[in-house]
């Protein structure tokens, strides 16, 4: 229920709610605690937003390719060992 969750007034991009969505039913999340949930959906955004902007857009357009599946789910690897349970 965290990953659905939006602050008033400031609705998600659609391809970013595409991204945590994804990983939360793959259960690439489960190492994270639920009160830690916000605060890795924001360092997962704000890697996406630096260095995988290609992603992000291709989820926009509905495009769930591979190669992009793949960057997320190693990106959501790498930080979710910073919490671990």
């Amino acid at each position: 229920m965290e990953i659905l969750k939006q602050p008033q007034y400031s609705p998600v991009p659609v391809e970013k709610q595409v991204a945590i969505i994804y990983l939360g039913t793959k259960g690439l999340l489960r190492n994270v605690p639920i009160n830690k949930v916000k605060e890795f959906e924001e360092n997962l955004m704000n890697a996406l937003d630096q260095k995988h902007k290609d992603a992000l857009e291709n989820f926009r357009k509905g495009k769930l390719e591979d190669a992009d599946l793949k960057v997320l789910e190693t990106l959501a690897g790498e930080l979710s060992t910073g919490y671990k349970k």
